[in-house]
């Protein structure tokens, strides 16, 4: 899972950088930045529900 939303994130940052730049309409742009800010969310939320718990240090 943390591949592929990696691949989105990167894919999507690309995209959006090319349809920002192109003379692409607006609202295209905004998709992509918009999907590549949800993949985002869900690979911190990924990666905060599935990290080993540390032990307290001591001190």
């Amino acid at each position: 899972m943390r591949a592929s939303l990696w691949l989105l994130i990167v894919l999507g940052a690309t995209a959006n950088a090319v349809t920002s730049f192109g003379g692409f309409h607006p609202l295209i742009s905004v998709a992509f930045g918009s999907s590549t800010v949800l993949c985002t969310v869900l690979l911190v939320m990924h990666h905060l529900r599935h990290r080993r718990r540390r032990a307290p240090s001591g001190g």
